[in-house]
């Protein structure tokens, strides 16, 4: 299909594919998901390079979690609390007397919600100051 479009796009145009942050972390049974996605990322690279002569962008976006897409914000969540189970302590600190996967569920959800706000929200800061709010929240519930 991009053979039969690529005369079709005016000069200075742009292309714009979507991909997944799956390409970036891992979450089991997404393998050949993400290698598709993957795949799209490396073809659009190649666009961008062949078509950079007439001027022609391609660029890929990974939206990331969202609400529209419940599954991969839930395989998301449970890929974080998955990640938290040796680091959520309720047996002293602020999570004392919760029940562990009371603890992980909240934290992996506030981790999650905190990224999403972050995308939905047009990434209104850069990703190193996205990635220090999370330390923050990460340390403020350990």
């Amino acid at each position: 299909m991009t053979q039969k479009l690529i005369p079709l796009i005016a000069d200075k145009g742009g292309i714009v594919n979507t991909s997944t942050g799956l390409t970036r972390f891992t979450s089991p049974g997404s393998r050949l998901y993400a290698a598709a996605k993957g795949s799209v990322e490396v073809f659009t690279r190649y666009l961008a390079k062949e078509l950079g002569t007439r001027g022609i962008r391609a660029n890929t976006i990974a939206p990331g979690a969202s609400k529209g897409a419940p599954y991969f914000r839930n395989r998301f969540i449970d890929l974080v609390t998955y990640k938290l189970e040796d680091e959520v302590n309720v047996t002293e600190g602020v999570n004392s007397g919760l029940r562990k996967d009371a603890g992980k569920q909240f934290l992996g959800q506030a981790i999650v919600g905190l990224i999403e706000w972050w995308f939905i929200n047009g990434m209104p800061f850069s990703p190193d100051v996205l990635v220090e709010h999370l330390g923050e929240v990460i340390e403020r519930n350990l």
